[in-house]
């Protein structure tokens, strides 16, 4: 007797209830929200804070002793008439470039009127 026997129908196993979600109010989020920024700012000033160099004392500079330039004799060409003419000639100009002025106010530049439309 092949006569297949029917097989009994199990009825489907109920599938548990997922556990309630948790729901945050939202002011704790915002609080939450509020405490990061808080401390990213804090990180972010303390960060950006120029840092305390330590004090470098000054070096104490060396005493520079003067020392007298030695008196030297004079050649044979600094008493020649040619060269005292020549040192006389540029004394007078020395005194006369010293004298002059330097700034001419007939070289003023130009006042230009530009019709820009401003």
């Amino acid at each position: 007797m092949d006569e297949q026997q029917p097989m009994p129908i199990n009825p489907p196993v109920p599938v548990p209830a997922p556990p309630p979600k948790s729901v945050t109010p939202p002011i704790v989020i915002y609080a939450l929200i509020a405490v990061i920024l808080v401390m990213a700012g804090i990180i972010g000033l303390l960060i950006m804070k120029p840092r305390a160099t330590p004090a470098v004392p000054a070096p104490t500079p060396t005493p520079v002793l003067a020392t007298p330039t030695p008196m030297q004799p004079l050649s044979a060409l600094a008493t020649q008439s040619a060269f005292l003419e020549f040192a006389s000639s540029v004394a007078s100009l020395s005194t006369a470039v010293s004298g002059s002025t330097i700034q001419d106010q007939t070289l003023a530049p130009p006042v230009l009127t530009l019709p820009l439309g401003f």
